[in-house]
């Protein structure tokens, strides 16, 4: 491996301390797509962990959608073994694909990553998003007319669960990893030029220049919904929220709120969240729908409910713990589980009508119908949440980790600098 640029070295080693402290002898995942981007990502990775007595892993899926996809995969990790970097090749199966490809690909491929970071125990996963990836990102939200948090630029730092996504390379342009690069070969993605995608569109005319002029913006943004969200919002472990009526204008708040209680993974458009404030300051307003939660009143605050009419059953596995409907964690499953056609959905209106005489309502019967449950054969012989079991001990447990509610950070110092290059 050639060495990199010094100043481009001094750069990257800056940006990446920014995300310290790390552990003694810290293990960086790099997700290694084989492109110019990723690789030159790779090579500055393994130039801070060398300097941190640490160990960089290569990650690359093989998204099996295009004939060549697999030969891609071993030239990817023949590079690897050049440079003497562990690289672990992650494949998606799947069935034929016809409609929102990247999207369903982009998905999948922070599963594995993801998947494969929590089975190594890794704690940090490095992507190579960089300025013009920002830019065109700003310019697609733009054209949605996303609001004044999505045009304050992209998490430099997305907690997850069991790791951290960096992106330390939002400073960095794409000549200056061709740079660190040098003329080292890389794999070409079609799909970067392929007109039906709108990246790709925006590649053959420049975007207009969007990205924040004040990189503070997000972090105080941030840290004033953190207050918000701790003051005037109350999460039930039983995956609903309750809202206080005063937040009619803070549009973020409730675009987290119901991204978490509906298990999306992007925040609702600002047009959803007006158009959604228009009913709820209808004095005869009782319930509406919004970003997959239904919406109601009670009193003198607003309660978001998972729309139970959204969630699909699923059937349980031994893979343990996994997260259902991306907002309950499903652990300690019970053996017993394993063997039977067992399903997790939801209760329901036809599980109501099984158990509605067996309890006290302990909340009204919007929330209860939204609760996770066990079905065999079409009978609920497990809830969890209201205590109703079909068999001495329970087969499994639920924890409810609004996780999409978690949000990013710039992590852009702000007492320091970019030390000059020489």
């Amino acid at each position: 491996m050639r060495d990199v640029p010094h100043s481009l070295k001094k750069k990257f080693f800056f940006y990446l301390n920014q995300f310290a402290p790390f552990e003694k002898k810290p293990t960086l995942a790099v997700a290694l797509s084989g492109g110019p981007d990723s690789l030159a990502l790779l090579k500055l990775t393994a130039e801070w962990t060398k300097d941190h007595g640490g160990t960089v892993l290569a990650l690359h899926v093989d998204h099996k959608l295009r004939p060549e996809s697999t030969s891609e995969a071993k030239q990817v990790k023949k590079w690897c073994d050049d440079w003497g970097i562990k690289c672990h090749i992650l494949t998606w199966k799947h069935s034929t694909l016809t409609t929102k490809l990247q999207e369903q690909a982009r998905k999948a491929r922070y599963t594995l990553l993801e998947d494969s970071c929590k089975e190594q125990g890794v704690l940090h996963l490095l992507v190579a998003h960089h300025k013009q990836d920002e830019q065109e990102t700003l310019q697609m939200r733009h054209d949605k007319k996303s609001g004044p948090f999505g045009m304050a630029g992209i998490s430099a730092c997305l907690e997850k669960p069991f790791l951290r996504i960096l992106r330390p390379l939002l400073n960095f342009t794409k000549d200056e990893l061709l740079s660190v690069l040098e003329n080292h070969p890389y794999l070409q993605d079609p799909s970067n030029e392929n007109l039906k995608f709108h990246r790709a569109r925006l590649r053959t005319a420049p975007p207009e220049d969007l990205l924040p002029k004040d990189p503070v913006l997000r972090p105080l943004m941030e840290a004033n919904l953190a207050v918000d969200l701790a003051t005037k919002v109350t999460l039930s472990e039983s995956g609903w929220a309750s809202i206080d009526t005063s937040t009619l204008q803070n549009h973020l708040l409730w675009a987290h709120v119901l991204r978490s209680i509906g298990g999306k993974y992007y925040l609702p458009s600002q047009t959803q969240i007006e158009t959604l404030f228009k009913s709820l300051k209808n004095p005869d307003f009782t319930k509406t729908t919004c970003g997959g939660c239904t919406i109601l009143k009670r009193n003198n605050t607003y309660v978001a409910l998972r729309e139970y009419g959204r969630v699909t059953a699923v059937s349980l596995t031994n893979k343990i713990p996994f997260l259902w409907d991306n907002r309950f964690w499903v652990s300690a499953l019970a053996p017993a589980a394993l063997t039977q056609d067992i399903s997790l959905g939801i209760l329901g209106t036809k599980g109501w009508l099984q158990i509605k005489d067996k309890i006290s309502e302990p909340f009204f019967r919007e929330s209860i119908l939204t609760l996770p449950t066990l079905w065999q054969n079409g009978k609920a012989i497990e809830i969890p949440y209201l205590g109703i079991l079909h068999q001495k001990s329970p087969l499994v447990y639920l924890h409810f980790q609004p996780l999409n509610a978690m949000l990013g950070q710039r992590f852009i110092a702000l007492d320091v600098k970019e030390p000059a290059s020489k």
